[in-house]
């Protein structure tokens, strides 16, 4: 959607594939429309479309032959299928009915689709999916106890959805692992853990659990519901695309080992944030861009082609910015959708600020590290060795 949209902008023809019924991806079938409002991600994806995207929904991407077919009929391909092949428990057996998988959980729940599965869930995983798995089930009526092998600190799921998932009533036993499940008929089932040491490793994913001994307990539940991460699903496109792992390998332009074709997101990045996704759907727009100039066209002729920032500028830290033009101000504090009103709604749990409230934020941000044309560094150089030139500045070295 971000590459499209962004493409589409600069003139150019796009067509956007999609697996799925509906456009969307994870935003969608996977983040609960209590943290993402459906009416906003509705009126994003209208709005993109209307520029003149076409849309062909139910098409799936799954042989090496489909990718071929598909850069014949185009003169860029860019892809961005997401990681959709949920991690498995070895340990589990996912053929019985008690066992379901976080993706395919939050994709039912999403869509309003109750699964038969108990009053009691334990919900395994640490992560931002592992909660929004828990805190959907809760709103569907279910006890929940979240399994994870992280300490409550060390846990990859930000502080405030944990402390929002407390509050809506969701336990947790954190510093545990699952070791087996064991069918009790009527009774449900028994989950056999083990206390564990979690530590992480160098790279993100990686880690070593060391189990705590004579640490060992059972849990009583219905259903188990394992989030413990996802993969790109790649199956025959291994073929034809060089991949590391389970991950798409790109260059710094996200052009694959393939002539042509592009990829971006989840499916290239273990950095799995919507908003990490959506910039380098926007970098990849440029950089194929830059590879469509008509003949004879330079890049100066296109400024839509040039990027529009700089990755080697060096981040600005605070004590190099002078705080002294603005008085101190606390934030406004993070307003949240009750309790009780969260349980029976679907409506997002952390509202937005009011007119007042978003003026004074605005008025605390420095701008860290972008230049906003104030002309205090003109006002205020001693030597008066600045210079307002255009929109930007100039030093006068003889001066300085």
């Amino acid at each position: 959607l971000s590459a499209a949209f962004q493409l589409r902008r600069m003139g150019f023809a796009v067509t956007l594939y999609e697996a799925q019924p509906q456009l969307g991806g994870v935003m969608r079938y996977g983040i609960p429309a209590y943290r993402l409002s459906r009416d906003v991600l509705d009126g994003e994806i209208a709005r993109i479309v209307a520029l003149g995207v076409e849309v062909r929904c139910n098409t799936r991407l799954e042989q090496a032959q489909d990718l071929n077919d598909l850069r014949s009929r185009h003169d860029v391909v860019y892809l961005a299928c997401g990681a959709a092949r949920s991690k498995r428990l070895p340990n589990l057996d996912y053929t019985q009915p008690w066992v379901c998988d976080g993706a395919h959980f939050l994709a039912a729940a999403n869509a309003g689709q109750a699964l038969q599965l108990g009053k009691r869930l334990v919900v395994v995983g640490g992560g931002s999916a592992a909660l929004d798995a828990a805190r959907s089930a809760r709103r569907l009526g279910h006890t929940v106890t979240v399994l994870a092998l992280e300490t409550r600190e060390q846990m990859p799921a930000q502080h405030e959805e944990v402390q929002e998932a407390l509050d809506e009533g969701v336990e947790f036993i954190c510093g545990a692992r699952l070791e087996k499940a064991a069918d009790q008929a009527s009774a449900g089932i028994a989950l056999h853990c083990v206390r564990v040491q979690f530590v992480p490793g160098a790279v993100r994913g990686q880690f070593t659990v060391h189990p705590v001994p004579d640490s060992g307990f059972v849990l009583a539940a219905d259903a188990v519901v394992t989030s413990i991460g996802q993969d790109p699903d790649l199956g025959g496109l291994v073929q034809s695309l060089s991949n590391q792992g389970n991950l798409v390998v790109t260059d710094a332009q996200f052009a694959t080992s393939m002539d042509g074709v592009y990829a971006g997101g989840d499916m290239t990045s273990m950095a799995r944030f919507v908003t990490e996704a959506v910039g380098m759907g926007k970098r990849a727009a440029f950089a194929i861009a830059r590879t469509l100039l008509p003949d004879g066209a330079t890049a100066d002729a296109m400024p839509w082609a040039q990027p529009r920032y700089d990755s080697g500028r060096p981040l600005v830290p605070l004590d190099a910015i002078s705080t002294h033009y603005r008085p101190h101000a606390a934030r406004a504090p993070a307003q949240l959708l009750d309790v009780q009103q969260r349980l029976v709604r679907s409506d997002e749990v952390q509202l937005g600020l009011d007119l007042e409230q978003m003026l004074l934020e605005s008025e605390r941000c420095f701008s860290c590290g972008t230049c906003i044309q104030c002309d205090n560094c003109v006002v205020y150089c001693p030597d008066m060795a600045v210079k307002a030139v255009g929109s930007g500045y100039t030093v006068l070295t003889d001066y300085c």
